[in-house]
């Protein structure tokens, strides 16, 4: 058995982009963040919000983290999430982080980056 939890579509505008003029006006990314718990969290039997991860203050941190400084690129962005979620909330848990960007480019729907300790 595993224990996994996944955020879907978490949407954060950041200054982002490789040129000043394209940093200038927030762009909106979707975040998904799957976590492979490697044990039964306590909430699971308890029914209690202290014995389990708490959403609000995990968005709130990532939303923090992204307005912290502007990003030129979609990979340096997710890797440097991923590094904070893993030193902040999860050094002993398995996660895999996605971001999603829209993309100005006429044939090209979306970019997307992932990196995790599983698939």
């Amino acid at each position: 058995m595993y224990i996994q939890l996944k955020l879907k579509q978490f949407k954060v505008k950041i200054k982002f982009g490789v040129s000043a003029a394209e940093r200038e006006t927030p762009q909106e990314v979707i975040i998904d963040l799957a976590i492979r718990f490697s044990r039964l969290l306590p909430g699971c039997k308890t029914d209690k919000i202290d014995d389990t991860l708490c959403y609000d203050k995990l968005t709130r941190r990532i939303n923090e983290f992204c307005h912290e400084q502007p990003f030129h690129l979609i990979e340096y962005l997710g890797f440097q999430l991923f590094k904070f979620l893993k030193r902040e909330f999860f050094a002993e848990t398995d996660i895999k982080l996605q971001i999603k960007k829209q993309q100005p480019l006429d044939n090209l729907h979306q970019a997307i980056f992932e990196v995790g300790d599983f698939y």
